[in-house]
């Protein structure tokens, strides 16, 4: 994570839980999604 930034949005789905960082780290670099179903 950068500097004064940290995760942006929590969302359920399909019994998971889902996360973006507030930033990519660049303009032109996607966001990566980050999935928690419980076990890892």
């Amino acid at each position: 994570m950068q500097n004064n930034a940290s995760l942006e949005s929590l969302a359920a789905a399909d019994g998971a839980l889902l996360t973006m960082p507030e930033r990519s780290g660049r303009f032109d670099k996607d966001f990566p999604i980050y999935r928690f179903d419980g076990t890892r």
